[in-house]
């Protein structure tokens, strides 16, 4: 399944704003959230106790800790200044994922009545498996989405702006292609060709 959770890695959400806490001597600071993505890149500022605001630099002021969510500046800030990122991070661990994967491997088994091996799944089951992944993914998604800017579904973005209502949307869209490949899937069961 690793190929299927690999394609599920394209959820991710935005976080504008954070106020990082300082976590070892104002030089390491930690986010809220951990598994933060590369791209886009990353915007790390220090506010000092005016509230002027500076940009820093990647790799000459900071680098960052991408998997741990951590800011680790070069230089040490002081007590009155904070750090603030805006930042992507995946939604979802690669358990979370599995998870995802292997109760949608278990759905789609039932409504095409037909076992299913989850170490080794027919490519004919790949599709059916991984739509309902994202629908079941997408329901946790909605509880998940409250605190951030936007969210990414493969590139696409969506903000928050009536956030829900677009995720619903997805899920609907996502079930209607999901019981057309059920139905699809039925079809070519009934001819035996795995047999």
């Amino acid at each position: 399944m690793d190929d299927l959770r690999e394609r599920l890695h394209c959820l991710d959400l935005n976080m504008i704003d954070e106020d990082l806490s300082v976590i070892d001597a104002y030089t390491t600071y930690q986010a809220e959230n951990k598994q933060w993505l590369s791209f886009p890149v990353p915007r790390i500022r220090k506010i000092d106790v005016n509230g002027a605001e500076t940009l820093l630099l990647d790799g000459t002021d900071y680098t960052i800790d991408y998997v741990a969510g951590q800011v680790i500046l070069a230089v040490a800030a002081t007590a009155n200044d904070s750090i603030r990122a805006d930042y992507n991070f995946d939604v979802f661990t690669d358990d979370e994922l599995e998870g995802f994967l292997v109760q949608s491997a278990r759905e789609v088994q039932v409504a095409v009545r037909r076992a299913i091996d989850e170490s080794s799944i027919p490519d004919e089951y790949k599709e059916a498996i991984l739509k309902k992944a994202y629908t079941n993914a997408f329901k946790c998604l909605i509880q998940k989405t409250f605190n951030y800017f936007s969210v990414s579904v493969g590139g696409r973005t969506v903000d928050k702006t009536g956030l829900n209502a677009a995720i619903k949307n997805i899920i609907d869209l996502n079930e209607e292609l999901l019981t057309k490949e059920i139905n699809s899937l039925r079809n070519f069961n009934q001819t035996n060709r795995f047999e």
